[in-house]
């Protein structure tokens, strides 16, 4: 427990620890701590980070505004704790989960420290920018920028307030500059909505709580949650089997400025499948440009076919009747992030002056980087141990029924037989048994999923048996030079 008498909400030395904070304010009560919070003082990750007052709790975590005692900055840690299946008893740090739910959290945790690592990729201005994550008290923590603002909603005075348009579409702006860079990245946010876009004191535009971000390439494995947030969620987040895309954060997109510039709620999509009711922005808002209009009214289509389907497409009609000089200019951004990035690898660094320029890692390059070449060596040997063994297991059979002929028939194809197999497992499962055992995986040079055609190119070069090493800082052999795509460690 931190000692220090400190504003648990502002940091600043306070004379008294029981009477308010004369310069925000802020008075801590322990009595009146929200359930299942950590107390304010509480120390984490080697008494790094103390713990100050909670800013936000939802169904699955609690954020808190914390003090970095390493950096000497304020920052905010969001920790994994689903209330529905998970809780902490009074006075206590550990994290208990109910009967019968301990496999769920677990695979839910993973999934959070895996988003965590996701996130730590990410740096552009409109985009909450993530610094760390751990494992502490039965759970999960990742950390991020604090932002000195306040979400939508309240900017908007829950509503009773309507943006005007130049105040609209440069807040608009900056909400597809950052979505576009995290689209870019394979990354769909699936909970765009006015609550998760924040509006900091030096007027930039944050978009936040990925709590749901998913790689997209993720839905060719597995099934992906539903996340419903009514009034926002198009058709195809029902049921948690619709295909999703880009389109998918269009709609919320252009629900939440439909509901900015209106007033009026949307109506669910569920509701307009049978019979559109809602009411055209021209009615409400004759008084906005009509591509802009248009625009939003595209990006809400029920149908994921008939709705704009990226960014891109936003911007070709937001600027087809709307002239550069006429733009509303973005409000000025610091140089830096407010509070400094974890240090980036070699291999990941772009401009670090500028960290918006920081050319992203994959998720599996972030967490451990290339593999080296003795670990890609030693994957190919289990490979050729495994296959070999199985194929000596048909082999043998033939020999002693098939006769001599047969069984040399039968050898000649286990080159074949190893291509086919390593590259069925490769498309499949993005790396061979003897990766999977060593923790290895195979991605593009983008940070996505290689192309199949590529996987299969790789695997004909492999059966040469010879490793041409064409680049040392990355571990570039030659099927990795002529498919652009890499092996790296999956942690």
């Amino acid at each position: 427990m931190y000692n220090s008498n400190i504003c648990f909400n502002c940091f600043c030395e306070k004379p008294f620890s029981d009477r308010p904070c004369p310069k925000c304010g802020y008075n801590h009560n322990p009595n009146n701590l929200p359930k299942n919070c950590l107390v304010p003082g509480t120390m984490l990750k080697n008494k790094r980070y103390v713990i100050g007052n909670p800013i936000g709790i939802g169904g699955f975590g609690i954020t808190y505004k914390c003090l970095d005692l390493q950096i000497g900055g304020v920052c905010a840690i969001k920790e994994y704790l689903p209330a529905n299946i998970s809780g902490r008893r009074t006075g206590e740090c550990n994290v208990f989960v109910q009967d019968g739910y301990l496999e769920r959290f677990n695979k839910m945790m993973r999934s959070f420290a895996n988003e965590a690592n996701l996130l730590k990729t990410l740096r552009h201005k409109n985009v909450i920018t993530s610094y760390d994550s751990f494992f502490e008290n039965s759970t999960a923590y990742y950390v991020m920028e604090y932002c000195d603002g306040i979400d939508l909603r309240r900017y908007t005075n829950n509503f009773s307030r309507r943006l005007d348009k130049d105040e609209g579409m440069n807040i608009l702006r900056q909400v597809m500059d950052g979505l576009e860079y995290v689209h870019a990245r394979g990354i769909l946010h699936r909970d765009i909505a006015p609550d998760n876009i924040y509006i900091t004191s030096n007027r930039t535009v944050k978009i936040l709580d990925f709590g749901s971000a998913r790689s997209e390439m993720d839905q060719l494995y597995r099934e992906l949650s539903v996340i419903i947030k009514v009034g926002y969620a198009p058709i195809e987040q029902y049921g948690g089997k619709g295909k999703q895309g880009h389109f998918t954060d269009i709609y919320a997109l252009g629900a939440t400025f439909y509901h900015l510039f209106t007033g009026r709620m949307p109506l669910e999509s569920t509701q307009r499948v049978s019979e559109d009711k809602l009411v055209p922005l021209s009615q409400l808002r004759p008084d906005l440009p009509d591509n802009l209009k248009f625009c939003l009214e595209r990006c809400m289509v029920v149908s994921k076919t008939g709705r704009v389907q990226d960014i891109g497409e936003m911007r070709r009609i937001l600027d087809h009747a709307e002239p550069y000089s006429s733009r509303p200019p973005y409000p000025p951004n610091p140089p830096y992030p407010p509070y400094p990035p974890q240090p980036i690898s070699r291999s990941d660094r772009g401009d670090v002056r500028y960290p918006d320029r920081v050319r992203p890692a994959s998720p599996h390059a972030s967490s451990g980087g290339r593999a080296p070449l003795s670990s890609r060596v030693l994957a190919n040997l289990i490979d050729s141990a495994i296959f070999g063994t199985v194929y000596l297991c048909i082999l043998i059979p033939v020999f002693v029924w098939g006769g001599w002929l047969a069984g040399l028939l039968v050898l000649m194809l286990y080159p074949i037989f190893s291509f086919l197999i390593n590259s069925l497992f490769e498309v499949l499962m993005n790396r061979t048994l003897g990766m999977l055992m060593l923790g290895l995986i195979v991605m593009n040079k983008k940070g996505g999923f290689a192309d199949p055609g590529m996987l299969f190119l790789r695997n004909a070069l492999k059966m040469l048996g010879v490793f041409i090493l064409l680049s040392w800082d990355g571990n570039d052999l030659l099927e990795d030079r002529i498919t652009n795509t890499a092996v790296y460690i999956n942690k």
